[in-house]
C-alpha cells in the first residue's frame, strides 16, 4: 500500500510540473486579435486524478499478497431453542 501512495504522488507530482510548463502558452498567433473568442482549456488533470483516485480505492480492497480483503467473522452460541439445539449467532466486523 505504501508502495501505490509513493508512486501515486510521485506521478502527481510530475504531472503539475508538465501542466506549469505549458502555462503561459499561446495557442493564437500574436497577428490575429479574437476579442470574443477564448481557447480551449484541456484540462486533463481532473480526469487523471479522478483515475488515481478509483484505482486507489480498487487496490484498497486487496491486502498485500493480492487477496481480496474479507471482514472478520465469528460465530458465538447465544442459547438452546426449545427442542434443546444449539443457536448460534454470526458476528461480523
Amino acid at each position: 500500500m505504501r508502495r501505490i501512495f509513493v508512486a501515486s504522488v510521485a506521478l502527481l507530482g510530475m504531472m503539475t510540473v508538465a501542466e506549469a510548463q505549458n502555462y503561459h502558452h499561446r495557442h493564437n498567433p500574436p497577428h490575429r486579435h479574437h476579442y470574443n473568442h477564448r481557447p480551449k482549456q484541456h484540462n486533463v488533470m481532473p480526469w487523471v486524478a479522478g483515475g488515481l483516485a478509483l484505482g486507489l480505492l480498487g487496490v484498497m480492497t486487496y491486502d498485500a499478497w493480492g487477496r481480496p480483503v474479507r471482514p472478520h467473522c465469528w460465530d458465538e452460541m447465544i442459547g438452546y431453542d426449545r427442542y434443546g439445539r444449539q443457536v448460534w449467532q454470526r458476528y461480523c466486523q
